[in-house]
């Protein structure tokens, strides 16, 4: 864990805010998944609900579309959302930023379901990111 702290993450996030970039932190919703939308079968109004929003780096919210356990996580919807928030450069990473934002749904849901595989996904990933990175 020392690893993932101290080089891991200032390694693959100090980069968006190096030769002059920075980041805007946006309000997230915090869990945006398919449970939590809706469509009003009337009006075909979306809606989107149980948030817990807090401000982040805007590709900290599709993180949890990457893993398998989710639907939405189809490369359609990051596109679509990738027409309102673009990546962050470098953009060459941005695959290895989604995938070490995607390890903290890993994480909660291996603590609510104790012996599912996501505990070893989440290992698994930081190992693929160390041994690229670190």
């Amino acid at each position: 864990m020392q690893v993932t702290l101290e080089q891991l993450i200032p390694r693959l996030l100090n980069p968006l805010t190096a030769d002059g970039r920075s980041i805007k932190p946006c309000l997230i919703h915090g869990d945006l998944w398919e449970s939590n939308i809706g469509t009003d079968a009337n009006t075909g109004e979306l809606y989107i609900f149980d948030a817990c929003s807090y401000y982040a780096h805007h590709e900290k919210e599709i993180g949890i579309w990457r893993r398998e356990h989710h639907q939405m996580k189809a490369k359609e919807y990051r596109n679509e959302y990738f027409k309102n928030y673009e990546p962050s450069e470098p953009i060459e990473e941005f695959d290895d930023r989604n995938r070490l934002y995607s390890v903290e749904t890993l994480i909660i849901n291996s603590a609510h379901f104790p012996g599912a595989k996501t505990r070893q996904l989440a290992v698994d990933e930081l190992k693929y990111l160390i041994e690229k990175y670190v």
